[in-house]
């Protein structure tokens, strides 16, 4: 299961720490259509995880016509270097999805949609909008 779930400007991961520029993004704004989202995402994977049998699909679809998906990528590889003496239930796994190639339509609003192992996890909404001069 996915303990964390949001869209950034940008995300590293150093020695298992998180690193963000302006989290929590909901709303995008573009020029032109069909436009490239141009942020990533981050997930915290949960500490029950196998990370050698784990699989984490994420989809994107169209809010209003959930059957219209945009894009689907899946993460097969999770890395855990726990210390000898950690407790498997602080453990977690910082994941950062690139979404900057992800091309989006039209404007409107969207849904990425997560699954762990086939099973219905975190999602999050966000709307993309006709950037106007002066309104990001």
């Amino acid at each position: 299961m996915l303990s964390t779930f949001l869209l950034v400007q940008a995300a590293t991961v150093t020695e298992g720490m998180v690193n963000v520029l302006s989290g929590g993004v909901t709303r995008l704004a573009r020029a032109a259509f069909p436009a490239r989202m141009d942020v990533m995402a981050v997930a915290m994977a949960n500490p029950a995880m196998d990370p050698e049998r784990t699989q984490i699909e994420f989809t994107i679809v169209d809010a209003d016509d959930p059957s219209n998906e945009i894009a689907g990528f899946g993460v097969r590889d999770l890395y855990v270097t726990p210390q000898k003496d950690a407790d498997p239930r602080v453990l977690s796994v910082p994941l950062v999805i690139d979404l900057r190639g992800v091309v989006i339509p039209r404007p409107g609003t969207y849904l990425i949609r997560s699954e762990v192992d086939g099973e219905p996890s975190l999602s999050t909404y966000f709307q993309v909008v006709v950037e106007t001069e002066g309104h990001p």
